[in-house]
């Protein structure tokens, strides 16, 4: 087996460990914090980003050591020579746009169901951020690299917003599109740099900008009780 069908055979075996402790936390409620029910659903949704942490980056640390011999691809996990100029900035900006007026909107409509006390948001952030970063470098890295050296660019991208959808399918109308759409965007990029790293940075600030303003609503509002 060479490098790549070696990758992508470990990043497929993440996938569905992760998918796996996925359905576990939705049992418990706990898909998305910033609306879950109760602790325990807050709780199952930190499990479940600190599985996919570990996951992620077990899938970053193999491809460092397995693909010294497939050096086409070797350095996405690099940060682009490029600076990810000028795409990067134009996206991060549109999408943390997008991901704010989402937030207004769910605010404005008070649908949260939950306020998590302001203790849990402190630590939600930092592991959400870690989270997205090892996400990308799995999704647009470990996992979509390997994809595009075996079967070409378009058969990566269309498989890889597939598996993308598949992590979202239990999300609202509004999420699934999202992925539809958001998926190739983010392998393009990625693709066009060379680096997982210009996808994680627009992905970041897109639940970053949608996520802070609900945190902040939620911590106002238990403040206010």
């Amino acid at each position: 087996m060479d490098a790549y069908s070696k990758m992508l055979a470990f990043s497929a075996a993440a996938f569905l460990a992760f998918y796996g402790v996925q359905r576990y936390a939705l049992r418990r409620g706990g898909y998305h914090y910033t609306d879950a029910p109760n602790a325990i659903a807050r709780t199952a949704n930190t499990t479940l980003l600190s599985a996919g942490v570990i996951l992620f980056s077990l899938s970053a640390i193999c491809w460092n050591g397995w693909m010294g011999a497939a050096p086409a691809y070797s350095d996405i996990l690099s940060f682009p020579a490029d600076g990810g100029l000028p795409l990067t900035p134009i996206l991060s900006i549109l999408a943390a746009t997008a991901g704010y007026l989402s937030a207004r909107k769910i605010i404005r409509q008070d649908s949260q169901k939950d306020i998590p006390p302001p203790s849990a948001w402190k630590l939600y952030f930092p592991l959400r951020t870690i989270f997205i970063l090892t996400y990308e470098a799995f999704f647009r890295g470990a996992l979509f690299f390997p994809m595009v050296a075996l079967f070409g660019i378009a058969a990566a991208i269309l498989a890889n917003t597939a598996l993308y959808f598949v992590a979202h399918m239990h999300g609202d109308k509004g999420e699934k599109i999202g992925a539809l759409v958001f998926g190739p965007i983010l392998c393009g990029l990625a693709f066009h740099h060379g680096s997982c790293w210009p996808a994680a940075i627009v992905h970041v600030c897109l639940t970053l900008s949608h996520e802070i303003p609900l945190g902040m609503h939620a911590i106002r509002k238990t403040s206010n009780q």
